[in-house]
């Protein structure tokens, strides 16, 4: 069961990488990251956290041209760098978030490699992307386990503050019923420790999970929710 991913981040926000980049172009940098993204290895992504910390036009352009190009590995990249382009500021939105967002969203239509539509929910997910709430709802029954674990994992970061609707709480009860443990923990995590909250609906599956999922991390997320709910409304049940 993975544990949450944090952040890849460069030397602008407080992590040393291996190697100095700084003295590279923009066009070293970019075949540098494509290069790390193919290598089948988990490598460090030395060259990527370098350009995420150029929130220049010509970085932007050159992740929005990738987003349209043939080759899968260029499409993700394209997806990585827009990412985490610069700083956020205290809304979650990045410098270039406003222009990247449509761009992101209307790459995700399109779509057809599970891998890149991972890439591109997490991109929109880390520019706080509150209008593709929709493209996080249509795909909790996506037939790759892959997209539904990337769609509980961040399904918290793309909702608006206070506003919760019936559909999100319908999604979270079929991503905790998903057949994935990792889905379903990832799900359970949004209410217990992103503070999500889903409404009353919902706690008849937590409940369930608590009692009888097969997976240990899965209950014991589960059993401190609802030990949390007992504790909330002093119900003994």
């Amino acid at each position: 069961m993975p544990v949450v991913a944090a952040s890849r981040a460069g030397r602008d926000y407080g992590l040393r990488v291996a190697d100095d980049l700084t003295h590279l172009t923009v066009d070293a940098l970019l075949s540098g990251a494509l290069e790390e993204l193919r290598d089948p290895e988990d490598v460090p992504m030395s060259h990527l956290v370098e350009l995420h910390c150029r929130p220049e036009e010509r970085v932007f352009e050159a992740a929005a041209v990738r987003l349209g190009r043939p080759e899968s590995t260029e499409r993700e990249l394209g997806a990585w760098i827009l990412r985490e382009l610069g700083r956020p500021g205290d809304d979650g939105r990045r410098p270039f978030s406003d222009r990247a967002i449509p761009l992101l969203m209307d790459a995700l239509r399109g779509e057809k490699d599970p891998r890149v539509e991972r890439a591109l929910l997490r991109a929109l997910a880390f520019n706080r992307a509150w209008e593709a709430l929709p493209e996080f709802l249509s795909r909790t029954g996506h037939p790759d386990a892959g997209v539904r674990e990337t769609v509980a994992f961040h399904l918290p970061a793309v909702l608006c503050p206070g506003v919760l609707g019936q559909e999100v709480a319908e999604a979270f009860v079929m991503l905790a019923g998903d057949s994935e443990p990792d889905v379903r923990f990832y799900a359970v995590y949004a209410v217990a420790e992103e503070g999500v909250d889903v409404g009353d609906g919902p706690r008849g599956r937590i409940r369930r999970l608590a009692a009888v999922d097969p997976d240990e991390q899965v209950r014991d997320l589960a059993r401190k929710l609802v030990k949390r709910f007992r504790e909330e409304t002093n119900d003994q049940d």
